[in-house]
């Protein structure tokens, strides 16, 4: 299983994701409005894959923890309200779905605290 995780990082589709990382942390461009969660959907697909040790993570971490508020929740900033047949959550106040995906991020690099291997360099 080793070997095959470090091929897969050496030679699959991990090290094209990466590349495509911007410097401050983000998936995407600039501007274009899903930049953050494109940036949680990333977070969450690589650390599923187990590479939530990997430091070149970081950036992406702190944009995330960057995001999170007072109170240790994350907001909804984009919705589809108006374009779907329900409304889920309101934009601008805290979500329990980006919530749940940015502590299950964490949890993967360390633990929901911020702390462990990884989260000591963010």
């Amino acid at each position: 299983m080793a070997a095959a995780r470090a091929a897969v990082m050496a030679s699959g589709p991990v090290p094209v994701i990466l590349a495509q990382q911007h410097a401050d942390g983000y998936w995407l461009q600039p501007g274009y409005w899903p930049k953050y969660n494109g940036t949680l959907q990333t977070l969450d697909v690589l650390t599923a894959l187990g590479y939530g040790a990997n430091p070149r993570l970081a950036n992406g971490l702190k944009l995330l923890l960057g995001k999170q508020d007072a109170r240790g929740h994350w907001p909804l900033e984009y919705t589809y309200t108006g374009k779907t047949w329900i409304d889920v959550e309101q934009k601008g106040r805290p979500s329990k779905w980006v919530t749940l995906r940015a502590l299950r991020v964490l949890q993967r690099c360390g633990d929901a605290q911020g702390t462990g291997t990884i989260m000591e360099n963010v």
